[in-house]
């Protein structure tokens, strides 16, 4: 069997979601073939894809343009959605050339559109899962202007196209998909390690996690007054290491791992962060996104299934969160706080693969 595996690249959610049934999957199926297109590179890939794969270095879909982690850029987005809309019949046959060159017997997309219809086209089955869809995620900042309608419309008859699109949970609404098949969360676990140990740190020293995901985004840690029982864990572009702080790369653990063991994360609200987050019981403080529209429904899931909560840009460029880290820190360590989630779309997910090719 080959399977062909359409991955956007907008931050590292998808991969999030992606990289974990993916992997499960062809740890049970070691004899099947692996075709990814994705526009990151493949050294990337190959730090979330375990098994060998060819790879198309293509996007999927135009995704949602940024100025950075929490602001869109909406003029961007209304170009791009406009532009990919002129363009649909020659960007369809080139997947459909695509398609055609690797002959899949299965397409996974998470979340190109475009390739639901091309994989109809061809009679090739094809599988949407994701948290979200890019309908509802360019709508919200497009609605103003003309055609945005039509390209709406247009986006949902592409995923419709699809014979499902699992809806993986906290997951935006998607009131026009007619395939939609509800399934359980889908993410990585990482192995809790001993950090106090790991760093020779004393019992008292907190932890904390610091990444805004796969979008650059300014960390203003020459704001931050250095505190004896803070530690940070810089995930972000490079900092100068001071005694209270080491970037990711020279700690020795990945990034996985960390999310499991740390004390409590300072993010932006996304897929990746918040799963592995509830998946391994882990307090989080974020910045909020604003009017990003996967916004809700993630803050909503994750105060159910965990912990969450605010901080302002404020507070965040003058560390002023410690009472905030605090009050997670004993909320985490309550009889009331929820046990940690499991990630039980992976096997849901693959036994409908394994179904549909028989």
């Amino acid at each position: 069997m080959k399977i062909f595996v359409a991955v956007s690249f907008h931050g590292f959610g998808h991969l999030a979601q992606v990289a974990p049934l993916v992997n499960a999957l062809f740890a049970r199926h070691p004899d099947w073939q692996l075709v990814i297109q994705c526009a990151a590179g493949r050294e990337l890939l190959q730090h979330w894809i375990t098994p060998d794969f060819i790879h198309v270095q293509l996007a999927t879909d135009p995704g949602i343009p940024m100025h950075n982690a929490l602001r869109v850029d909406a003029a961007e987005t209304w170009h791009q959605y406009q532009l990919d809309y002129r363009n649909k019949a020659g960007n369809l046959a080139a997947l459909q050339q695509l398609l055609a060159l690797h002959r899949p017997d299965l397409v996974l997309s998470n979340i190109g559109y475009r390739v639901g219809r091309a994989a109809a086209q061809l009679n090739i089955p094809c599988f949407h899962f994701c948290s979200l869809n890019w309908a509802d995620s360019f709508y919200p900042y497009c609605r103003e202007q003309p055609d945005a309608a039509a390209i709406y419309q247009d986006l949902y008859d592409d995923y419709n196209r699809a014979e499902v699109f699992f809806r993986l949970p906290p997951y935006m609404p998607m009131p026009g998909l007619t395939n939609r098949v509800d399934v359980g969360p889908v993410c990585r676990v990482g192995q809790k390690r001993d950090l106090h140990a790991h760093f020779q740190h004393d019992p008292d020293v907190r932890h904390v996690l610091v990444t805004m995901g796969g979008m650059p985004y300014p960390l203003p840690f020459e704001h931050w007054p250095q505190r004896s029982d803070l530690f940070y864990i810089n995930a972000g572009a490079r900092a100068s290491p001071r005694a209270d702080l080491i970037n990711i790369a020279d700690c020795g653990i990945s990034h996985l791992d960390l999310t499991a063991s740390c004390t409590v994360i300072l993010t932006k609200p996304g897929y990746g962060t918040f799963m592995e987050a509830a998946c391994s019981g882990t307090p989080v403080l974020y910045l909020s996104r604003g009017d990003w529209p996967e916004e809700p429904a993630l803050l909503a899931w994750q105060r159910q299934h965990g912990y969450c909560r605010e901080i302002t840009a404020k507070q965040f460029q003058q560390a002023d969160f410690v009472d905030d880290i605090d009050q997670a820190i004993a909320v985490a360590r309550s009889v009331q706080y929820p046990q940690p989630v499991s990630p039980t779309g992976i096997d849901e997910i693959i036994a409908q693969i394994e179904q549909r090719l028989g």
